[in-house]
């Protein structure tokens, strides 16, 4: 498993959302139904793309704690949202990623377990999930974005340090 390291502006993601509790993949996959059941992607107003994004934020401590979960798009702004839709803001972040994920269950569950296992320096701010848009060169693959922190700078250094 490779992952690269970029820096990824500020955005914003306009959907559904739960709190995990004890199952997280269940209470994501109950998510993921609702999304598609209730139409909610043709809900989002001022869509940025048709990518979508399973957002994992407000982490109470790690991965292993209850987090917030949003399933939705990035928006271009938001001025009212439709009812019982959220949105959340991502804050610009360096992140560890890693692509080319089949966008299926049974490739990002394990996915998420390498991620686990990798011994990154995670911020747990907020991760994501990039569900590529039908159509594109990308299409039936995912990007898992990981949150990490940045070592402090170096005086004299040439520029910040990235891990």
């Amino acid at each position: 498993m490779h992952f690269d390291t970029l820096d990824y502006a500020a955005f914003t993601v306009v959907g559904i959302a739960t709190r995990t509790a004890g199952d997280p993949p269940a209470e994501i996959g109950r998510l993921w139904k609702r999304l598609f059941d209730e139409g909610v992607l043709q809900r989002i107003p001022n869509k940025a793309s048709s990518d979508l994004y399973s957002l994992y934020t407000e982490y109470q401590g790690d991965h292993t704690q209850p987090y917030s979960v949003v399933l939705g798009c990035a928006v271009t702004h938001v001025d009212e949202l439709p009812h019982g839709l959220v949105a959340k803001a991502v804050p610009a972040a360096t992140n560890a990623r890693l692509t080319g994920i089949p966008a299926r269950p049974d490739a990002i569950g394990p996915a998420w377990q390498q991620v686990h296992q990798a011994g990154l320096p995670r911020s747990f701010i907020a991760d994501f999930d990039l569900h590529h848009a039908a159509g594109g060169a990308h299409e039936g693959f995912v990007d898992i974005y990981v949150g990490v922190k940045t070592p402090p700078e170096t005086p004299g250094a040439d520029g910040p340090a990235i891990v």
